[in-house]
């Protein structure tokens, strides 16, 4: 989808699935070897997956104050720890 121009938008099924960006993010680009899926060897750039939890979701949905950190936008970062990820 990626190398097709789709914009990748991610999110969580919370309450069904973990709501943490972060275990969704790590899955992204760090996929599990999962054979019987096609393509399960496929994974995205962290600065691509870190796009498709912040700034496309709010691009989609015409938020235009918030989703990444620029003159005007709202505040709303968090800062963590390198290895988050690796989790």
């Amino acid at each position: 989808l990626q190398d097709s121009g789709v914009s990748l938008s991610f999110g969580s099924d919370s309450p069904v699935d973990h709501p943490s960006p972060f275990k969704g993010m790590s899955a992204a680009i760090q996929p599990k070897k999962m054979p019987a899926l096609p393509n399960w060897d496929e994974s995205i750039a962290f600065a691509k997956a870190l796009e498709a939890y912040s700034v496309i979701p709010q691009r989609i949905c015409e938020i235009t104050h918030s989703g990444s950190i620029a003159v005007g936008h709202t505040a709303d970062f968090t800062i963590v720890k390198r290895d988050q990820l690796l989790r």
